[in-house]
């Protein structure tokens, strides 16, 4: 099952690609990102590196030894940025908060690092 899921969504890549869309974005939304477990994602980067590496942003987040495997998995295939999910705990510190983003793009020099804000908080 899960080699035919792959295959069918390299497919799509492949068609997205294929019509000149500029940005695909892998992870992108919270529910599809928190609905996946680490060897899920890490499987998807993989696959969706093979056919669009150039066009991809994949996105990142969760504890900061999950965010940093999948970055250096994003970064190892070539992907040319990551998009940092905003962590979810409502008491966070704005300290705390930057310095997750900076590690992060410390750990992947070469790839871009995209914020994703979705509240003012």
């Amino acid at each position: 099952m899960a080699n035919t899921c792959a295959r069918t969504s390299c497919k799509h890549l492949a068609r997205l690609k294929d019509a000149a869309l500029g940005t695909i974005t892998l992870h992108g939304s919270v529910g599809e990102f928190g609905s996946l477990s680490s060897k899920e994602r890490l499987a998807a980067t993989a696959a969706a590196a093979e056919v669009a590496a150039d066009r991809l942003i994949v996105a990142v987040g969760g504890d900061l030894v999950t965010a940093l495997l999948d970055a250096h998995e994003a970064a190892r295939h070539d992907v040319r940025f990551v998009m940092v999910h905003q962590p979810n705990q409502p008491l966070r510190a704005t300290r705390g908060w930057i310095e997750y983003h900076r590690r992060i793009a410390c750990a992947v020099p070469e790839t871009g690092v995209l914020v994703y804000l979705r509240t003012q908080r």
